[in-house]
């Protein structure tokens, strides 16, 4: 689950508005149960892996910890309001080697009209910490929302042109 309102996603319909993690050490057991099978790469596809900065700082420490030399990708988005340089550093120190940001929108007026929650400002500088890094880095956004002019989706086509990102994706908005 995850506790934000944004208007495009149906996580709140389907999981709800309450985040419910697993604890870091039942999270690190089954990557290390998968990894004395031979499984070194993986994918998190929480609805928010750094909602909880200290649940995901504490699972970077066990990774490290327990010397579990794997890769492994939040490909499903992490908010660029719930990060900081060193829970990047750890993670990408843990093996992470991708983060994908919802990004959604070109311009505030965009991210306001979608319930985002954030601020453009803070995303571009997200985007531009996790690159720093050296992490591998994707972005997304929703075009075709009610509110959205022209000028609102060549906003979001610049920041997609201008920002550091490995990868784009487009999706449409659906009711």
């Amino acid at each position: 689950g995850c506790p934000y309102q944004c208007v495009f996603c149906s996580i709140r319909l389907s999981m709800g508005l309450k985040f419910r993690a697993r604890g870091p050490e039942n999270v690190v057991d089954e990557l290390e149960y998968w990894y004395k099978k031979g499984w070194k790469s993986f994918e998190i596809d929480d609805d928010n892996f750094t909602l909880d900065m200290n649940r995901a700082m504490k699972i970077c420490d066990m990774i490290i910890e327990r010397g579990l030399k794997i890769t492994w990708k939040c490909d499903n988005g992490i908010r660029a309001d719930r990060v900081t340089r060193e829970l990047l550093e750890r993670m990408k120190q843990a093996g992470c080697f991708y983060v994908s940001f919802g990004i959604e929108g070109g311009n505030n007026k965009m991210l306001a009209a979608l319930k985002k929650g954030e601020k453009i400002e803070t995303i571009i500088n997200a985007v531009k910490l996790a690159k720093e890094v050296g992490l591998g880095v994707g972005a997304t956004f929703i075009i075709g929302s009610p509110e959205e002019t022209y000028e609102d989706f060549l906003d979001s086509l610049a920041i997609a042109q201008d920002l550091p990102v490995d990868h784009v994706s487009f999706y449409n908005m659906v009711p």
